[in-house]
């Protein structure tokens, strides 16, 4: 059987076919090479697959880590303006009462 015609049949067979194939030795000396180099060609681009999706999803968890950080950042300016709010209001509740106090002797 020519190369080519081989190359296709493999390109239509399982992994887990070839691999028993290789092992059993139901190739030729010609064709037992062909069947290696195309093996190790799907296992590569699966590992390459694999990579990928990987990698995209380090860059997606990257980005949600930055949405986060900058969320937490306008969550720590509100939280600062409400503390600054809240101080200004117990300053003029203490001036209130310091008035109130201070105009009626009777409270002294």
């Amino acid at each position: 059987m020519p190369n080519e015609e081989f190359l296709d049949k493999l390109k239509k067979s399982t992994d887990q076919k070839i691999e028993d194939n290789l092992a059993h030795g139901a190739y030729s000396s010609d064709h037992r090479p062909i069947a290696e180099r195309e093996l190790e060609r799907r296992r590569r681009e699966g590992s390459d697959a694999a990579l990928a999706e990987q990698i995209d999803t380090a860059k997606s968890a990257k980005d949600a880590a930055w949405a986060s950080a900058n969320e937490a950042k306008g969550a720590n300016t509100r939280a600062t303006i409400a503390i600054v709010v809240s101080i200004l209001a117990f300053m003029a509740g203490a001036a209130g009462l310091f008035v109130s106090v201070w105009r009626d002797p009777a409270l002294w």
